[in-house]
């Protein structure tokens, strides 16, 4: 008998990312041990974006409908959280569309998660077009005041429970 893998909605803003997008996406259907479906939001793309993600015509990845753009990061992930609802997802993360996942990502959020946190975060290891890259750490004990001054992690890096998801999309809904 298998163990049950976690199933995992992940929220994928995009805008003008041709160079990136389709070996984001490949990172993220690779993921070890989990069931993965993939949300798109474009905010207007004109480099080929939306013809890479249907040319990979693989079932999980689904986009919503075209609308105006925003010009927004924020309101990209804004329509993606209001939208989602994710009701068949025990877990949603987030992913910018020029990141690139390591294969063990969400199985490692997910069992973090499974030890009684509603959200996690972590660092991100951040590359520069030299070549060269870097570890962003964020996975240091919280001092006071922290959440006043600096995020608790990458955006990319968050994964939420649903009871939680749907906390900050009821947030939303309200402003």
């Amino acid at each position: 008998m298998s163990e049950p893998r976690p199933s995992v909605l992940v929220l994928l803003a995009t805008y003008n990312g041709a160079p990136f997008i389709e070996e984001q996406l490949r990172s993220i259907l690779d993921q070890e041990r989990v069931d993965v479906r993939v949300l798109v939001s474009d905010d207007g793309s004109t480099d080929g974006t939306l013809e890479i993600i249907a040319g990979l015509a693989d079932q999980r990845v689904a986009v919503l409908p075209t609308i105006a753009p925003s010009g927004s990061s924020f309101l990209n992930f804004a329509r993606l959280i209001r939208d989602a609802r994710p009701r068949e997802h025990e877990l949603v993360a987030f992913a910018d569309q020029d990141d690139r996942w390591a294969l063990h990502k969400l199985i490692t959020q997910a069992d973090a998660i499974a030890g009684g946190a509603g959200a996690v975060s972590g660092s991100v290891m951040a590359f520069r077009d030299d070549g060269s890259r870097f570890l962003v750490r964020k996975d240091r004990p919280q001092r006071r005041f922290d959440l006043l001054t600096e995020s608790p992690g990458p955006g990319c890096t968050f994964v939420l429970t649903r009871p939680v998801f749907d906390a900050v999309a009821d947030v939303l809904d309200r402003v």
